[in-house]
């Protein structure tokens, strides 16, 4: 049964809109933490300036635990550091502990720690850390190893701290080739329920071989019930020789039950997406064709005729959530001398890949480029559950020090863009590495790091490096100008997705029913309307009717359980449903659809048909 009411007087007032932005939260809600800073490598000897700025976090519900480079440091989310110590070397002392290092023990032999990452593993309300063992001689000094550890509670640092501890392991480092003493490089870190990924390269000590992929995957229960020195469980994929720029980065998975899943560069407009098979951990491939990019050549810009090394085009960061891969890593604006590093970023449902049928798409890409002489690079990639994509990096120009900043998008922002952005901390220094700048680029960081907050979920945590004058702790050679950590919240404030307008109108009582979007309106799902009725089941029915907003060259085909005239606006239909007031969209899975607005409202009638009741109406803006 259909019933037929015009929309004329249900018109008036629309609304737009608002204005949307994004900012840092103010310092009561998020403390900006000045974090860990460069130190003198405190290993054999106290000669070795750690120049590579990797920093990473990790959120949980109450704490942040930060690990850039060879430290580690635990922070309340108010601000306060609670714990730190060096990964390896000389423990840093504090809260009573034994003079040891967190991977330096005497049983694990943890000498010179790079490239660390650490994860929130939500699933087990517990941190994961991941540090190499690195040696710049054919004669390692250390134990040779990829070192893991795995907090014992949500509490994570010494229990002479107050915390719950750690379980530290470490596991050896493969030599593909005979021969060869091999070592890892570029720690990449993912997650899905069950197993925890490491991702790298393995790099000949004494640079007489080829480079090859490294990917090792831990199972979560062998890191819960392996007790700390017995051996942990691993399972390693084929090492395939790769050039590094085509290292794989395993996805931080936000989907219950999803499978590992990599991504990689491969040429300049392909990127390698691979799956795990877990029964032999054989790689599944497929290989998806994107917009053409320049890859990285030469280095950044810096005050005083420095530079900064910005590495290459490997992908930097990899997010999965809601069936859709987000992912980044650094690019040049053109193949021109003196082009501006840039970011490029991608948006990939997955589609039930790798099951049968199931075909990778791509949705959207982007670049970050801010134009004029400003370089940006180092990027990493964050997803929360209403699909807002935040992206940290590092810039520098000739004219700014190297600083910390962001861009991002909501749902509904124009198809490739990332029109919020911010300098989220200005460096005060150009950076200064212990090589110099003389004979290359001083060596910045491998990455910056940016993930969601578990228990706000609209709140993101970001960290990188800035450049400082100073420093502490004297270093041979002397350094400067060092590097430094922040950590800060991001908060969103937007709009919405949702947005009412006009008055609705009243029945003959002078009820006037209410409208409702229950779940985000983003390509390829169903989000749910609620529609109020209240006398309830006695009435004759509840609908939801609607209009759609042309917008040129976009389709006009969104159809759920109303029927919509285009052509004209001012009659519409709906269908009759007794007490149920919910009804479901149905938005198809195309990238033309992002931005497109579709006005809603609801109707009841009264019950023995004395009148009818018409909802405000409410202005819904599709998502990706």
């Amino acid at each position: 049964m259909h019933y037929s009411v015009s929309l004329e007087f249900a018109r008036s007032s629309l609304l737009l809109l608002g204005a949307l932005s994004l900012t840092a939260l103010p310092p009561a809600q998020s403390p900006l933490i000045f974090g860990l800073e460069q130190r003198c490598q405190l290993g054999p000897t106290a000669s070795i300036a750690l120049d590579t700025p990797t920093a990473s976090i990790a959120t949980g519900v109450n704490f942040i635990v930060e690990v850039a480079n060879s430290q580690i440091a635990t922070y309340d989310k108010n601000g306060p550091r609670v714990w730190h110590n060096n990964l390896s070397g000389v423990a840093v002392p504090g809260c009573g502990q034994p003079q040891t290092s967190f991977f330096g023990t005497p049983s694990l032999g943890g000498t010179r720690i790079v490239d660390t990452k650490v994860l929130y593993d939500s699933n087990n309300d517990r941190y994961v850390v991941i540090g190499m063992q690195q040696d710049s001689g054919a004669t390692p000094t250390g134990q040779p190893g990829l070192y893991v550890a795995y907090s014992n509670n949500a509490l994570p640092f010494p229990n002479l701290c107050g915390g719950g501890g750690w379980k530290r392991w470490q596991t050896p480092v493969p030599s593909p080739l005979p021969g060869t003493t091999y070592q890892p490089d570029f720690n990449g870190m993912g997650q899905t329920d069950t197993h925890v990924i490491y991702t790298g390269n393995l790099e000949p000590i004494a640079g007489n071989g080829p480079n090859f992929t490294f990917v090792r995957v831990f199972r979560k229960a062998d890191l819960i019930n392996t007790p700390a020195g017995q051996p942990l469980p691993f399972s390693d994929m084929p090492y395939e020789q790769l050039p590094t720029s085509e290292f794989p980065h395993a996805a931080d998975a936000f989907d219950s039950g999803a499978r590992m899943t990599l991504v990689s560069t491969s040429g300049q407009n392909t990127l390698r997406l691979t799956t795990i098979n877990t029964g032999n951990m054989t790689p599944i491939d497929f290989f998806l064709t994107v917009p053409f990019f320049f890859p990285p050549s030469g280095s950044a810009p810096q005050p005083g005729g420095g530079s900064l090394d910005t590495i290459d085009s490997r992908m930097q960061s990899a997010v999965l959530r809601d069936g859709y891969l987000y992912c980044c890593h650094t690019a040049r604006s053109s193949g021109l001398a003196g082009a501006r590093h840039v970011i490029r970023w991608y948006q990939i449902a997955l589609n039930t890949w790798p099951a049968l049928g199931g075909t990778p798409q791509l949705i959207q890409s982007g670049t970050i480029d801010l134009g004029g002489g400003t370089h940006v690079f180092m990027p990493a990639i964050a997803v929360d559950d209403s699909g807002t994509v935040v992206v940290s990096h590092s810039q520098s120009s000739a004219t700014q020090n190297p600083s910390l900043a962001f861009a991002a998008r909501f749902t509904f922002d124009p198809i490739g863009t990332m029109p919020q952005q911010g300098i989220l901390f200005q460096g005060n220094s150009p950076y200064t590495s212990s090589g110099g700048n003389g004979a290359g680029a001083d060596r910045w960081g491998d990455w910056t790091s940016v993930v969601v907050d578990p228990l706000l979920p609209s709140r993101f945590w970001v960290c990188g490096p800035f450049a400082q004058s100073g420093g502490i702790q004297p270093c041979l050679p002397t350094l400067a100008n060092r590097w430094r950590t922040i950590v800060t919240g991001l908060a969103l404030n937007a709009a919405g997705m949702a947005e009412p307008y006009g008055a609705g109108f009243a029945s003959t009582s002078g009820t006037v029913p209410t409208i409702e979007l229950i779940d985000p309106a983003r390509l390829a799902s169903s989000p749910a309307v609620q529609v109020s009725n209240p006398w309830g089941a006695p009435t004759l029915g509840v609908g939801l009717i609607g209009f759609e907003i042309p917008a040129p060259g976009l389709p006009t085909n969104i159809r759920g359980s109303f029927l919509v005239d285009p052509t004209s606006a001012t009659v519409v239909w709906w269908l009759a449903s007794a007490a149920n007031g919910q009804f479901n969209l149905q938005i198809p899975l195309d990238p033309m659809f992002i931005g497109f607005p579709v006005a809603l409202q609801g109707g009841v009638l009264e019950p023995g048909g004395a009148g009818i009741a018409i909802t405000a109406g409410l202005l819904v803006t599709v998502g990706a």
